[in-house]
């Protein structure tokens, strides 16, 4: 009984792999957004600041930012989606939450099924599909949601994601362009 219980965590583990195809970045996403952020966990709010994104080809680089600017950690998630920790202070130090929140920038803004609008990988569908101007990605497997985003693609002025397996949820209100440079 116990050797199945390991067969089944395995097959579990690899079938939650995401069926993705390369994104391609235009060159009016190189621009960098301020954002307005909100993060809770399991609906109690944990964190509201401010949140510096910008995509590229490359991957995303991002920085958090309490409400009066001061640089909270920095990161850079690959275009494969591999977490880069720059700088962490403070309570972010020895938190999950750089990881976490790069997975979560990953897929709101780079990911995106192999097949349009449904890709299966083993246990794991990962949808996007677009309604009235907004879009939507979820990833699940059989009846349970792993993930999903919503946002509007074409002013990318709003996203909401949330994680329900781990209560993780983060709202973007894009604020003005700036530039990193």
């Amino acid at each position: 009984m116990r050797l199945f219980g390991v067969f089944l965590c395995v097959l579990l583990l690899a079938g939650c792999s995401l069926p993705l195809r390369p994104v391609e970045i235009n060159s009016e996403q190189h621009e960098s957004q301020l954002y307005h952020i909100k993060l809770s966990r399991w609906s109690e709010p944990r964190f509201s600041g401010l949140l510096a994104l910008q995509a590229s080809a490359e991957g995303l680089h991002y920085a958090l930012l309490d409400a009066t600017g001061v640089t909270l950690l920095s990161a850079r998630v690959s275009a494969a989606g591999e977490h880069h920790l720059l700088q962490a202070y403070g309570p972010f130090q020895q938190s999950s939450l750089p990881e976490v929140l790069s997975h979560a920038l990953f897929r709101i803004v780079q990911a995106e099924p192999n097949q349009l609008p449904c890709a299966t990988n083993w246990l794991v569908r990962f949808c996007q599909r677009q309604k009235d101007g907004y879009f939507s990605k979820k990833a699940s497997t059989g009846l349970a949601t792993m993930w999903q985003v919503e946002y509007d693609q074409e002013q990318w002025t709003t996203a909401s994601y949330s994680s329900p397996w781990i209560g993780f949820a983060l709202q973007l209100t894009a604020r003005k362009t700036v530039n990193l440079n």
